[in-house]
């Protein structure tokens, strides 16, 4: 029996991109975002340069999207799905190694890199740093680990096979195509298989590295197996714990103080918690890491860490309810990155009900469902009214990021933010809820997944004055296309089509930001596609009321529905915005 909603919590709105201009009408005028100045330099398309850089510059270089208007089709279709069809077939068929070129036997990977060209290391190792990539780049104290890895000529074998993991990354996302990069990236793989079994520090960050790695080339199956053995690995050497964090087994790797290399095994942990949280997005599968294994301090300041001070940070908690309210810590204990876990402890108890009730159906799943939403709802209005404004995405906010380098934390935290409440809404048991709860549910995650492409806005038009050097793909996390992706499946579900020209002006921010980041990430080309013919077909739904359309279905003259999602996760008795009846998902709108 259906029972009605009460208590319901109001989500906050993030802060909105400022000054978002409506669409322009349908008819070949140009949209007036302006994308974002890529200059190239002869070195990125004859294949990297090997001059010495900035180490702390972005080195890679995209290049330059063009204009788009409401009408015209930004790329050429059938070389999206092309493409699309290409990275897939990759990505399902990928082997588990590199192909050896140039290496002749097991024992050739263990090379001291800065020994081969110290200039190509410093290159890769800048690359490496990418604001994109926080999220595993921030494992070391910059300062130390730069000095170490440069200057330091008796690096042992796991230091070697780390620093090699993490020029691999840095070729791949500064599409650095020269004969180093591929040697690292060689050598990297081969060091991870040859040191199996080895449960420390090194081999879950090599195997995290490589996740990282293999994500870029857009072969996400060996992807995923990396990231599992990451996990593995972080679990076997306890690192979910501070006992385990304490532990002096890998005492003076990378010429760290003691309480650098605990907080480096805190972080460690920490990324492949991100990691487990985000892929949790697009799979029906439980997470890894449940809350309640985590016995750990969040992430400490960066000065901290680079002095290697002890760790003031607070312990993750792992309720969903708390019986105390959350200690606030110093405001420079801890990273600003580190609200993102905090996000990861509700989103995983979202996977934890979502995956569990899709296996099975339970009598009291409407009581159980109302009970779960109110927790969630009021614990996420918690953590984001505790933000500090800094951390909401603004002009302002990201020119701050930018300069304190953690756009790439940002926008990952916001995107998990937003995408937590959209799944909360949208996988559930929808039959069985009180159509009043229903119609609450389509609205608020309409709503953020409006805030959200609002959010892609706010980036586009901050990506038109980055100064010299800097790109906006370099800067924002690649999970943030994920979140985008399915954003535009949800308000692409359905609604008026008097709201249709609005509708699409949002999907094409954020199809922007989804081909922006697939300049680096392969799997984000694969949802370009699909997002492409998603606004193919609204684009003609409004020229064309008439016309039929093989998706999209008209409701009475006033609206229109989609009539299945391009995110096929679970079918559509677990898929609200899709399984619910056309008449009853639009009258939902009227509020």
């Amino acid at each position: 029996m259906p029972i009605s909603s009460t208590n319901a919590v109001t989500l906050p709105t993030l802060s909105p991109a400022p000054n978002r201009q409506t669409p322009p009408s349908m008819n070949g005028s140009h949209d007036s975002r302006q994308h974002f100045p890529m200059k190239r330099r002869r070195s990125d398309e004859d294949g990297g340069s090997t001059s010495p850089q900035d180490p702390l510059k972005s080195f890679s270089v995209r290049p330059k999207l063009s204009n788009a208007s409401m009408d015209h089709t930004y790329i050429n279709s059938e070389q999206v799905q092309r493409e699309a069809t290409k990275l897939k077939a990759e990505s399902d068929v990928s082997g588990g190694g590199f192909p050896l070129a140039g290496i002749s036997d097991s024992a050739s990977w263990d090379v001291d890199p800065v020994e081969i060209s110290r200039d190509d290391t410093v290159r890769l190792l800048g690359a490496f740093f990418a604001q994109s990539i926080a999220s595993c780049n921030n494992l070391f104290p910059k300062r130390s680990f730069w000095t170490w890895a440069t200057t330091n000529t008796r690096k042992t074998s796991e230091e070697r096979m780390v620093l090699l993991c993490m020029l691999a990354v840095g070729g791949v996302i500064a599409k650095d195509k020269s004969a180093f990069a591929q040697t690292c990236a060689e050598r990297a793989s081969l060091a991870v298989a040859s040191n199996f079994g080895k449960f420390g520090l090194p081999l879950v960050q090599a195997r995290l590295l490589l996740a990282v790695f293999r994500y870029a080339k857009g072969h996400d199956n060996l992807a995923s197996e990396y990231c599992s053995g990451a996990t593995h690995s972080a679990k076997m050497a306890a690192l979910n714990t501070e006992e385990g964090c304490a532990v002096d087994a890998d005492s003076g790797l990378f010429g760290l103080k003691r309480e650098q290399l605990k907080e480096c095994r805190r972080r460690v942990f920490w990324a492949v918690l991100l990691l487990d949280r985000q892929n949790g997005v697009y799979t029906n599968t439980f997470n890894v890491v449940p809350n309640d294994m985590v016995q750990l301090r969040l992430p400490c300041s960066e000065s901290d860490f680079e002095s290697g001070y002890t760790s003031r940070a607070p312990f993750f908690e792992t309720s969903l309810n708390p019986p105390f309210p959350a200690s606030t810590p110093e405001p420079d204990a801890t990273t600003p990155g580190s609200q993102i876990f905090n996000v990861c402890r509700i989103s995983g108890y979202v996977d934890q009900f979502i995956v569990s009730n899709s296996y099975r159906s339970s009598t009291n799943y409407a009581r159980d469902y109302q009970v779960f939403k109110r927790n969630i709802d009021e614990q996420l209005s918690q953590w984001y009214s505790g933000l500090p404004p800094d951390l909401h995405i603004s002009g302002f906010s990201l020119s701050k990021a930018v300069q304190n380098e953690i756009t790439g934390a940002l926008t990952a935290m916001s995107s998990l933010y937003q995408v937590t409440v959209m799944r909360s809404c949208r996988f559930t048991r929808h039959k069985q809820l009180d159509r009043n709860l229903v119609a609450m549910n389509i609205q608020k995650a309409n709503h953020s997944a409006h805030q959200l492409l609002q959010l892609a806005h706010t980036l586009c038009s901050f990506g038109q004055n980055l100064p010299e050097g800097q790109i906006l793909q370099d800067l924002v996390s690649p999970f943030f296309a994920t979140a985008v992706y399915f954003a535009i499946d949800t308000i692409s579900a359905g609604g008026y089509l008097s709201d249709l020209r609005n509708v699409v002006g949002a999907i094409m921010d954020g199809f922007t930001i989804i081909q922006t980041i697939g300049h680096v990430w392969p799997f984000a080309k694969i949802q370009l596609s699909h997002v492409e013919r998603r606004l193919n077909d609204l684009q003609t739904l409004f020229h064309h009321p008439d016309q039929a359309l093989s998706n999209i279905t008209l409701v009475d003259g006033y609206g229109w529905r989609c009539k299945e999602s391009y995110n096929k996760v679970y079918d559509i008795d677990y898929d609200l915005i899709y399984g619910v009846d056309s008449k009853e998902y639009l009258h939902a709108f009227r509020g």
